[in-house]
């Protein structure tokens, strides 16, 4: 925050900004669009274990609990997007924030392999749109590692593998969601035609 302030401009910074410069003890209450993280453990130093909980597991001590409450609540104000900045690797960060830092990492990695609005049907606008809903649902959040979204999935192909003699066109759905449980898929085609 003094950094900031030591600018020229900082009073046009703040303003036209809407800058917010918090710690995750002081962040109740609040929601950004975007909010960046700023994790400063280093190799040498790392003090982390006295503001977030060591593990996940449920834990009896008060003190270990306000520390998941202060992670949960620290990692929920984001309406948009997160970055973070980081003074080490994130395989060297342990505990329950390294577990957190893991969790974000795959979320990025799974983003970069779905289907993006470029792979959706040029001639339906809508349909970009609806990946964006599908990739929002409380359904995705949860579950996301269990499912895949392929949009514009060619099942006039599909069914002419299964069965030789299909004499229809090739058919395309919007989007075919595959859910996978036990190591079997369950797909569901959505919006045929």
């Amino acid at each position: 925050m003094q950094l900031v302030n030591r600018q020229d401009d900082s009073e046009r910074l703040n303003e036209v900004l809407d800058l917010k410069i918090m710690t995750f003890d002081t962040c109740q209450g609040e929601e950004r669009d975007v909010i960046i993280y700023s994790m400063v453990a280093t190799a040498l130093s790392d003090k982390l274990a006295y503001v977030f909980p060591r593990s996940l597991e449920d834990a009896e001590e008060v003190d270990h609990l306000l520390r998941l409450q202060r992670l949960n609540v620290g990692f929920s104000r984001a309406k948009e997007r997160i970055h973070f900045f980081l003074s080490k690797p994130i395989d060297e960060f342990s505990g329950a924030i390294g577990k957190a830092l893991q969790h974000f990492k795959g979320v990025l990695e799974k983003a970069k392999t779905a289907p993006g609005p470029d792979n959706t049907d040029r001639k339906s606008p809508v349909e970009k749109k609806v990946l964006g809903w599908l990739n929002q649902t409380q359904l995705m959040q949860q579950f996301g590692d269990y499912i895949e979204i392929d949009p514009q999935y060619p099942i006039g192909e599909y069914l002419r593998q299964l069965d030789p003699t299909y004499q229809y066109p090739n058919y395309k759905v919007d989007f075919l969601v595959k859910i996978s449980g036990g190591g079997k898929p369950w797909c569901a085609p959505a919006g045929f035609w």
